[in-house]
Protein backbone atom coordinates (compact mmCIF):
# COMPACT_ATOMS: atom_id res chain seq x y z
CA UNK A 1 0.00 0.00 0.00
CA UNK A 2 1.01 3.42 -0.38
CA UNK A 3 0.36 6.37 1.83
CA UNK A 4 -0.47 9.58 -1.11
CA UNK A 5 0.29 12.98 0.22
CA UNK A 6 -2.07 15.76 -0.64
CA UNK A 7 0.03 16.37 -3.57
CA UNK A 8 -0.90 12.44 -5.07
CA UNK A 9 2.90 11.17 -4.41
CA UNK A 10 4.09 8.52 -2.44
CA UNK A 11 5.30 9.75 0.66
CA UNK A 12 7.27 7.98 4.17
CA UNK A 13 5.53 7.54 6.86
CA UNK A 14 1.91 6.99 8.25
CA UNK A 15 -0.91 8.37 6.14
CA UNK A 16 -2.56 12.14 7.67
CA UNK A 17 -6.33 12.98 7.12
CA UNK A 18 -5.74 14.64 3.55
CA UNK A 19 -3.91 11.43 2.46
CA UNK A 20 -5.20 7.96 0.95
CA UNK A 21 -3.94 4.63 0.74
CA UNK A 22 -3.18 2.76 -2.79
CA UNK A 23 -2.43 -0.21 -4.15
CA UNK A 24 1.25 0.15 -5.53
CA UNK A 25 1.36 -1.01 -9.36
CA UNK A 26 3.75 -2.63 -11.52
CA UNK A 27 6.33 -3.63 -9.05
CA UNK A 28 6.31 -0.25 -6.87
CA UNK A 29 7.54 -0.21 -3.53
CA UNK A 30 4.86 0.04 -1.03
CA UNK A 31 5.01 2.74 1.96
CA UNK A 32 2.54 0.75 4.69
CA UNK A 33 1.78 -2.69 5.66
CA UNK A 34 -1.70 -3.43 6.43
CA UNK A 35 -2.31 -6.00 8.73
CA UNK A 36 -6.13 -6.43 9.27
CA UNK A 37 -7.67 -8.08 12.17
CA UNK A 38 -8.26 -11.70 13.09
CA UNK A 39 -11.03 -13.26 14.31
CA UNK A 40 -9.10 -16.24 15.87
CA UNK A 41 -7.18 -13.62 17.89
CA UNK A 42 -9.70 -11.10 18.93
CA UNK A 43 -7.72 -7.88 19.95
CA UNK A 44 -4.62 -8.64 18.34
CA UNK A 45 -4.56 -4.95 15.88
CA UNK A 46 -4.99 -3.37 19.43
CA UNK A 47 -2.79 -5.75 21.28
CA UNK A 48 -0.08 -4.90 18.88
CA UNK A 49 -0.21 -1.03 18.44
CA UNK A 50 -0.03 -1.32 22.29
CA UNK A 51 2.82 -3.28 22.18
CA UNK A 52 5.24 -1.15 19.90
CA UNK A 53 3.89 2.21 21.79
CA UNK A 54 4.99 0.85 25.06
CA UNK A 55 8.09 -0.65 23.47
CA UNK A 56 8.68 3.42 22.03
CA UNK A 57 7.80 4.88 25.49
CA UNK A 58 10.72 2.40 27.35
CA UNK A 59 13.19 4.02 25.02
CA UNK A 60 12.92 1.67 22.04
CA UNK A 61 13.10 2.39 18.66
CA UNK A 62 10.05 1.16 16.72
CA UNK A 63 7.94 1.13 13.32
CA UNK A 64 5.49 3.95 13.40
CA UNK A 65 2.09 2.65 13.87
CA UNK A 66 -1.51 3.08 14.00
CA UNK A 67 -4.97 1.37 13.93
CA UNK A 68 -7.65 1.52 10.54
CA UNK A 69 -11.24 0.88 11.33
CA UNK A 70 -13.65 0.36 8.30
CA UNK A 71 -17.12 -0.59 9.27
CA UNK A 72 -16.19 -3.68 12.46
CA UNK A 73 -13.24 -4.71 11.17
CA UNK A 74 -9.77 -3.06 12.21
CA UNK A 75 -6.13 -3.08 10.82
CA UNK A 76 -2.50 -2.39 12.09
CA UNK A 77 -1.16 0.30 9.46
CA UNK A 78 2.52 0.27 9.60
CA UNK A 79 5.11 2.69 7.74
CA UNK A 80 7.56 1.00 6.05
CA UNK A 81 10.50 1.41 7.90
CA UNK A 82 13.03 -0.22 4.84
CA UNK A 83 12.27 3.05 1.99
CA UNK A 84 13.94 6.45 1.38
CA UNK A 85 13.45 9.06 -1.17
CA UNK A 86 15.42 9.28 -3.91
CA UNK A 87 16.76 13.17 -5.13
CA UNK A 88 14.04 12.58 -7.82
CA UNK A 89 11.38 11.77 -4.80
CA UNK A 90 10.73 8.66 -6.05
CA UNK A 91 10.98 5.50 -3.97
CA UNK A 92 13.60 3.28 -3.07
CA UNK A 93 13.48 -0.09 -1.24
CA UNK A 94 16.33 -0.27 0.89
CA UNK A 95 17.99 -4.08 1.29
CA UNK A 96 17.63 -5.37 5.06
CA UNK A 97 17.63 -8.84 5.93
CA UNK A 98 16.03 -10.20 8.93
CA UNK A 99 18.19 -12.60 11.35
CA UNK A 100 17.48 -15.84 10.05
CA UNK A 101 19.06 -14.59 6.51
CA UNK A 102 21.84 -12.63 8.05
CA UNK A 103 22.61 -16.14 9.79
CA UNK A 104 22.12 -18.02 6.64
CA UNK A 105 19.17 -20.50 7.76
CA UNK A 106 17.37 -21.86 5.28
CA UNK A 107 13.57 -20.81 4.97
CA UNK A 108 12.63 -24.43 6.22
CA UNK A 109 14.23 -23.94 9.37
CA UNK A 110 13.32 -20.75 10.23
CA UNK A 111 10.74 -21.87 12.73
CA UNK A 112 10.78 -24.87 15.31
CA UNK A 113 8.98 -28.03 14.09
CA UNK A 114 8.87 -30.95 15.72
CA UNK A 115 12.50 -31.58 17.00
CA UNK A 116 13.93 -29.86 14.75
CA UNK A 117 15.00 -26.40 16.53
CA UNK A 118 15.13 -22.95 14.80
CA UNK A 119 17.45 -20.41 15.45
CA UNK A 120 18.42 -20.27 19.36
CA UNK A 121 18.96 -16.89 21.10
CA UNK A 122 22.55 -17.67 21.11
CA UNK A 123 22.92 -17.44 17.46
CA UNK A 124 20.55 -14.44 17.57
CA UNK A 125 22.16 -12.52 19.88
CA UNK A 126 25.82 -13.62 18.13
CA UNK A 127 24.47 -11.19 14.47
CA UNK A 128 25.29 -8.36 17.06
CA UNK A 129 28.94 -9.22 16.23
CA UNK A 130 28.60 -7.82 13.08
CA UNK A 131 26.47 -4.62 14.09
CA UNK A 132 27.69 -1.40 15.52
CA UNK A 133 28.14 -1.71 19.48
CA UNK A 134 25.10 0.86 19.56
CA UNK A 135 23.08 -1.38 17.39
CA UNK A 136 23.87 -4.30 19.28
CA UNK A 137 22.63 -3.44 22.13
CA UNK A 138 19.46 -2.53 20.56
CA UNK A 139 19.34 -6.29 19.10
CA UNK A 140 20.23 -7.03 22.60
CA UNK A 141 16.74 -4.00 24.18
CA UNK A 142 14.77 -5.66 21.54
CA UNK A 143 15.26 -9.79 22.64
CA UNK A 144 15.03 -8.61 26.03
CA UNK A 145 11.63 -6.59 25.66
CA UNK A 146 9.67 -9.72 23.69
CA UNK A 147 10.63 -11.28 26.88
CA UNK A 148 9.20 -9.11 29.46
CA UNK A 149 6.31 -8.73 27.38
CA UNK A 150 5.86 -12.59 26.76
CA UNK A 151 5.83 -12.20 23.21
CA UNK A 152 5.55 -16.43 22.42
CA UNK A 153 5.23 -14.91 18.89
CA UNK A 154 8.92 -13.16 18.90
CA UNK A 155 11.32 -15.17 16.62
CA UNK A 156 15.12 -14.05 14.51
CA UNK A 157 12.64 -13.32 11.36
CA UNK A 158 11.41 -10.27 13.57
CA UNK A 159 14.65 -8.16 14.53
CA UNK A 160 15.95 -7.08 11.28
CA UNK A 161 19.18 -5.26 10.07
CA UNK A 162 19.58 -2.59 7.40
CA UNK A 163 22.53 -3.38 4.64
CA UNK A 164 24.23 -1.20 2.71
CA UNK A 165 26.07 2.41 3.07
CA UNK A 166 25.73 1.71 6.83
CA UNK A 167 24.39 -1.15 8.75
CA UNK A 168 22.16 -0.58 11.43
CA UNK A 169 19.43 -2.71 13.66
CA UNK A 170 16.25 -1.88 12.77
CA UNK A 171 13.53 -0.28 14.52
CA UNK A 172 11.35 -3.24 16.62
CA UNK A 173 8.24 -4.62 14.60
CA UNK A 174 5.54 -7.33 14.78
CA UNK A 175 5.57 -7.05 18.98
CA UNK A 176 2.31 -8.74 20.44
CA UNK A 177 1.76 -9.57 24.60
CA UNK A 178 0.70 -13.20 25.02
CA UNK A 179 -3.11 -13.27 24.02
CA UNK A 180 -4.34 -16.95 25.51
Amino acid sequence: MFALGADGKPKLGLPTDTDALAIPKHGAPSTVIIKPDNSNLPGIVENEAYSLTLARLCGLATVEVGVLSAGDRTALIVARYDRSVRKDESLRRLHQEDSTQANGVFPGQEYEQGTVAGIDMQSLLTTAQHLPSKDALALQDQAIFNILIANTDAHAKNYSILLGGNISMEPLYDVSTVLY
